[in-house]
């Protein structure tokens, strides 16, 4: 794949976010700034910078270090000209025609938020942090609408399963993923990643690490599920209904998988693309052949292309035929989507 760099924040790129429809992509860094771009072939600056921050002014207000780190940001589901950033405890919403003043701010987390998820109608909000509480916000009422409690550690990672809105996947440091029923505020279901069953061989990551949770994406038709692991491992998970089954472990890394991301768009309706990235810095594209068998989709896993450098990759996203990548450099790279 042709790859492209971008320069773009002071410091590392924590975060990166995209919308198909507007061309748009936003991404946040160590430097505690968050920036807007279009893509038309190649990225161009369309905003300056926001600090968000600056915003910030409860009693109990985070570290320096903590205040400046940008750790997720998404765009509106229902108007892309709104912009979610998570920056310590806080969550702020920009509108990216009135760029420098957030427009709404919530306060809800007691600690640290790691990652943020929008449902599909954009109403809800779910947030993942520190505490072991993921928290879902409901936008329009501006108010807590559920805490879902049920980790023994720091949670890490949460989404939305596309097309059931009230279904949400978290998963965090006690190695467990957790599938709830947002709406009654109950989990479906629970993995304990570290049972025999999801071990995947031994690895230098595997000693080393346990399988903490340190992402989760769902393919944009809901039938797979990735999540990748502290241990090197990528877990695949198919879905029917409101279930969801294991039914893969590739040991695909030799650090932490920091990113699982399935691109929106795929050549082959029998194909699924997914993308693992790695602390090892490398980048894995697979390729899932699907195959039915108990209504569950079974999947034919195979490894179809890896991209290797020196960075950490923080997180990376899709926009038509093109990777984005954020890591642990000041700049962006786009990769043009194998065929």
């Amino acid at each position: 794949m042709a790859e492209n760099e971008y320069c773009n924040h002071n410091r590392s790129v924590t975060c990166v976010a995209s919308e198909n429809i507007s061309k748009l992509i936003a991404s946040g860094g160590e430097d505690g700034q968050v920036k807007l771009w279009v893509f038309d072939g190649k990225l161009k600056s369309l905003a300056s910078c926001v600090r968000p921050a600056a915003h910030i002014t409860e009693k109990r207000k985070p570290s320096e270090s903590e205040a400046e780190d940008i750790a997720s940001l998404c765009f509106g589901k229902s108007d892309f000209r709104h912009i979610f950033v998570a920056v310590g405890s806080c969550i702020f919403c920009y509108d990216i025609r009135r760029f420098q003043k957030p427009t709404e701010k919530f306060t809800f987390n007691e600690e640290e938020i790691n990652h943020i998820s929008l449902d599909d109608s954009g109403e809800f909000l779910a947030t993942a942090d520190d505490s072991g509480t993921v928290t879902v916000i409901s936008l329009s009422d501006k108010r807590v609408y559920r805490l879902l409690k049920s980790h023994k550690n720091v949670v890490y990672t949460v989404q939305y399963r596309p097309k059931r809105r009230w279904e949400v996947i978290s998963g965090g440091f006690d190695c467990h993923l957790f599938h709830w029923n947002a709406l009654k505020g109950k989990p479906f279901c629970a993995w304990d990643l570290n049972c025999e069953v999801y071990k995947t061989g031994i690895s230098l990551a595997s000693n080393i690490n346990p399988p903490y949770v340190l992402n989760v994406h769902f393919s944009s038709d809901g039938n797979f599920l990735a999540s990748g692991q502290a241990d090197g491992s990528v877990k695949i998970f198919s879905c029917h209904g409101k279930h969801i089954k294991h039914i893969e472990s590739i040991q695909a890394h030799a650090a932490g998988v920091s990113q699982v991301h399935f691109p929106l768009l795929t050549t082959d309706s029998r194909c699924t693309l997914l993308y693992s990235s790695g602390n090892d810095g490398k980048l894995i594209a697979w390729k899932l052949m699907s195959q039915e068998k108990d209504k569950f989709k079974r999947a034919d896993v195979r490894a179809v292309w890896t991209s290797s450098s020196s960075e950490k990759i923080n997180c990376i996203t899709s926009l038509s035929e093109h990777l984005i990548v954020a890591d642990t450099s000041s700049q962006l790279k786009v990769f043009t989507l194998p065929s």
